[in-house]
């Protein structure tokens, strides 16, 4: 869908969001991705620098859909795991209470870990969860940052386009 709505094949988009996503996903961070990230946009897509320079940075520390679903699917797996009533509303909670942790999120390796303990204790998991949430989280940290540079630069080029700052 991205692809068609920027005007590029699949397969060449993702040659150019490659090298950036790959560089997160080593190292389980967005600042890492920072520099490569900038030169993909500027050489490769070819976007207005002063768009690029206002809009990358924001986005990079609040454009977190990977971590907010990583937060969330954490938290309902534990919640039934240990068997915390999950209902409708519990579940609206969550997904709100995982998006403003996500966007208050750190873009640094391991920063997730710090905010399950907030997410857990409003629901009533136990803290017996946050051992087995740090084993899983680490190595879905390196998923989650690579899966969030990527969409950030989807979504990076889909509003200068909108805004027409090619």
């Amino acid at each position: 869908m991205a692809s068609r709505r920027l005007h590029t094949p699949s397969r060449r988009l993702a040659e150019i969001i490659a090298p950036p996503s790959l560089v997160a996903f080593m190292t389980a961070s967005s600042i890492a991705a920072f520099q490569s990230s900038m030169e993909t946009r500027k050489e490769k897509l070819g976007i207005d620098p002063s768009f690029l320079q206002f809009a990358y940075p924001i986005g990079n520390v609040m454009f977190m859909p990977g971590a907010a679903i990583c937060l969330t699917v954490f938290s309902v797996y534990f919640a039934i795991e240990y068997g915390v009533a999950v209902n409708a509303s519990w579940l609206i909670v969550c997904i709100f209470i995982s998006t403003l942790l996500a966007i208050a999120l750190p873009p640094l390796p391991g920063s997730g870990l710090m905010i399950f303990s907030t997410m857990y204790a409003q629901p009533g998991i136990p803290a017996e969860a946050l051992l087995l949430t740090t084993l899983m989280y680490v190595v879905a940290d390196y998923f989650v940052a690579g899966g969030d540079i990527a969409a950030l630069l989807i979504e990076l080029s889909s509003e200068a386009g909108d805004l027409h700052r090619y």
